[in-house]
């Protein structure tokens, strides 16, 4: 019988504290907020010393009426919880949720030596390299978005969608240059949004991201396959924020969606089109017949979508399952969730 939760559980933070990184920082305070706790959060820096690796190889006694549930950036990040602040602290189960788990090529010895009981990958397809490597326990909890949250003023807001196109995070080389493409959609009578500034917190930013989601129509991202960087994967492609978050919103994403399994899985017909990568004019004219035939209600049914599969909230069930914790909270509030998924 799940036992009710009450600072019975632990969240260990090893992310990054630059802006790319807030949409998980956010996430981690609403987590905590159903566990009444506050995240505790570690220098990833230390996560990777000779040292936390050495105590990584200390046998860890489960004992204890606690929980912990480490969200590591990368799979090099589940070192965390045997920082040496950490080592004292005694657990009942642990749990890693590794939000990067494409870097298979990272997964650590910590992953492989009991002292996890369950790993969480972001993604379906993520799950038989973990395996292959050693790491038995494992299953997916794929990207989310709040949605819930201000649920009822993201439908009010639909009919002020008067952005055409707003351009989230890095583009392919055509689509690049927020003045050049700001051009060729005055050319087709199309409204465009550069990138939205950063705040100075993550929630401020967050805030500023949905502000400008909420007053969008289309919204620009190409994954890693078109659009690579230094710190993507160099063949696996993957649903991240800008999708959710923009569903979340009401958008339909235009550019290159990601075809792993999870997004496959969770992404709907009419949340994502795809549009010419490689020439900005050729995509803008793909844009251009889009938005004339965009309806409002497309936009309402991919934000009751977007509850129905992205919401954070149905991911934290699920965490919490597995860690036998009830939080009321979060049960009333799925609850009251399902009279508006359909």
């Amino acid at each position: 019988m799940p036992r009710s939760q009450n600072n019975s559980v632990d969240i260990i933070l090893a992310v990054p504290s630059d802006m790319g990184w807030a949409p998980i920082h956010v996430m981690t305070d609403l987590l905590a907020k159903y566990l009444n706790t506050t995240p505790i959060e570690v220098n990833i820096s230390d996560s990777l010393k000779k040292t936390t690796k050495f105590f990584s190889l200390i046998p860890r006694v489960k004992t204890g009426n606690k929980s912990a549930i480490v969200i590591a950036y990368d799979p090099g990040q589940l070192y965390a919880v045997a920082q040496y602040p950490l080592l004292t602290r005694r657990y009942e189960k642990i749990v890693g949720w590794v939000i990067d788990s494409f870097w298979e090529e990272r997964i650590p010895f910590i992953a492989k030596n009991n002292t996890y009981n369950h790993i969480f990958v972001m993604d379906d397809s993520d799950i038989n390299g973990w395996k292959q490597r050693g790491v038995n326990n494992v299953s997916a909890l794929p990207w989310g978005a709040n949605v819930w949250s201000n649920f009822k003023q993201k439908i009010e807001l639909i009919p002020d969608k008067k952005t055409d196109l707003l351009r989230v995070g890095r583009q392919p080389t055509a689509w690049e240059k927020d003045e050049e493409t700001r051009k060729i959609a005055r050319k087709y009578n199309l409204f465009f949004q550069g990138r939205p500034s950063f705040g100075s917190t993550f929630e401020e930013n967050q805030s500023r991201l949905r502000e400008s989601l909420s007053q969008s129509k289309y919204v620009l991202a190409f994954t890693s396959s078109v659009s690579p960087a230094s710190y993507t994967h160099n063949f696996k492609d993957y649903l991240t924020a800008r999708w959710t978050d923009a569903l979340a919103c009401g958008c339909i994403v235009v550019g290159k969606a990601p075809t792993s399994m999870s997004a496959s899985k969770l992404l709907w017909n009419g949340a994502t089109v795809d549009i010419n990568p490689f020439c900005l004019e050729e995509g803008i004219k793909e844009i251009c017949l889009l938005n004339e035939r965009w309806d409002a209600s497309q936009s309402k049914k991919n934000i009751r979508l977007a509850l129905q599969r992205l919401d954070w909230r149905h991911r934290f069930y699920e965490i919490f399952q597995y860690l036998g914790i009830q939080s009321y909270a979060l049960e009333r509030d799925l609850q009251e969730m399902k009279q508006y998924e359909n």
